[in-house]
């Protein structure tokens, strides 16, 4: 379970902290206070679940349904701060923000495995034609379903020569991820600091 990994979904945090959030929703003092406290809160519970630590001592599926929890709460609790234009506003930054970081992810793959500009192109134009139907902030069965398309994106433009290149590269980048998970993590660094294993 990539504990780790759904840390980097925080709402303000993780893969949308390029973002600045005050000043693009034109938060309160109040507000921002209180959406500081959430995160802290909601990052704190997570750390618990990492499964070196005693308290997460829990089957693969207890996990699952706890991380699935604590998102959804933290979801509500983000929502109940905002205000209705704020929501809106949000909305759009993060599906601004979600389309750029999937075509990053898309020029990077494409320097990976060395494509030609032809298969880049066709990759990168697959990419930005994806349906965003998302709301804000994206919860773990959205991310999942958005993770499903981008693979069946990567299936339908990448040959089999490149997806078992691809397939490889990422076993053994989570193989790294947790052996150093196991070794343990620096005492007071938080999870979103922390490299995941590959998502997609």
């Amino acid at each position: 379970m990539a504990v780790a990994a759904t840390a980097q979904a925080w709402a303000f945090d993780g893969k949308y902290r390029e973002i600045d959030w005050n000043e693009q929703l034109d938060l309160s003092l109040q507000q921002s206070e209180q959406i500081q406290a959430i995160e802290k809160k909601y990052h704190e519970q997570m750390y618990q679940l990492v499964p070196d630590k005693p308290e997460s001592k829990r089957k693969d599926g207890e996990t699952r349904a706890e991380v699935q929890r604590l998102m959804t709460d933290m979801r509500n609790e983000m929502r109940a701060v905002l205000t209705p234009d704020q929501l809106q506003k949000a909305h759009t930054l993060m599906l601004e923000q979600h389309s750029k970081m999937r075509l990053r992810m898309a020029r990077r793959l494409a320097m990976e495995l060395d494509m030609p500009i032809e298969q880049e192109h066709r990759l990168q134009q697959q990419v930005s034609s994806m349906e965003d139907d998302y709301d804000w902030p994206m919860d773990k069965k959205q991310l999942d379903e958005d993770r499903d398309k981008f693979k069946a994106v990567l299936k339908s433009v990448l040959t089999e020569e490149q997806q078992a290149t691809l397939a490889e590269r990422r076993k053994e980048a989570r193989e790294r991820w947790q052996s150093a998970r196991e070794r343990g993590f620096p005492e007071g660094e938080h999870m979103d600091n922390m490299p995941p294993p590959p998502e997609r």
